[in-house]
């Protein structure tokens, strides 16, 4: 993503305009970041449900289940190991839905100041679209 002003305009480029600039490249960093971590949050999330599906054709097992904790296995019985892996879920779905409100809260701003400064100095004289 550029944010550039063309250097052969007249346009005035005020500290207000670079501000707005600054916050819209922030805003586009954050919203990338943002949108990686809620890709492995969901993939996490489907590996959870995946799981889920597993433990319920196995829940016969009187042995338990073994189950990643960090670095660590941790044995838990079939009804432990089913509320570790529930309550997981819960805690996935809710950052999921987290990460979404703040993509769309990030979004909005930054569509507000693209047309504020869009407004002011023209599509072809500033660059405020993302690269991909």
């Amino acid at each position: 993503m550029a944010s550039t002003v063309n250097p052969n305009s007249e346009i005035n480029v005020t500290y207000e305009d670079q501000s707005k600039i600054n916050r819209f490249a922030a805003h586009n960093s954050k919203m990338e970041e943002v949108r990686e971590e809620l890709k492995s949050k969901e993939k996490e999330l489907a590996n959870i449900e995946d799981a889920l599906k597993e433990m319920d054709l196995l829940s016969f097992m009187d042995d338990g289940f073994q189950i990643m904790e960090g670095e660590v296995l941790v044995q838990f019985t079939a009804e432990e190991a089913m509320e570790w892996v529930t309550r997981k879920k819960d805690e996935l779905l809710k950052d999921v839905r987290s990460m979404k409100d703040e993509v769309d809260r990030i979004k909005e701003e930054m569509d507000k100041l693209k047309a504020e400064l869009y407004s002011k100095f023209g599509r072809s004289n500033i660059n405020l679209e993302s690269d991909d």
